[in-house]
């Protein structure tokens, strides 16, 4: 991953990419540890979508960088879940971390 993370072509999906205004399309905003350069962007006023991540980066994500704790979802490894790509949760991706 680049110092500004990725937006996966074709999908709504965003990797370690905290500059929502260039990727409007996105809705599920994944962090995939928490190095520096993979929260550059992220702030503690973060209010756009939930992030996903492990729940040891959720846990220091709330602690460094005070992200509010209604946007933090954290998923346990090598579980299954259904995540909502609509506000409705009408629509759904399966995830793996």
């Amino acid at each position: 991953m680049s110092v500004n993370g990725h937006v996966i072509p074709h999908t709504p999906l965003a990797v370690d990419f905290w500059q929502v205004r260039k990727c409007p399309h996105a809705r599920l905003f994944f962090l995939s540890h928490m190095h520096s350069d993979h929260t550059v962007g992220l702030t503690s006023t973060w209010s756009y979508r939930p992030i996903y991540w492990s729940p040891v980066s959720a846990a220091l994500l709330k602690l460094k960088l005070q992200v509010k704790q209604q946007w933090i979802r954290p998923l346990e490894l090598d579980e299954p879940y259904m995540l909502p790509l609509d506000d409705i949760g009408k629509e759904r991706l399966t995830s793996h971390l």
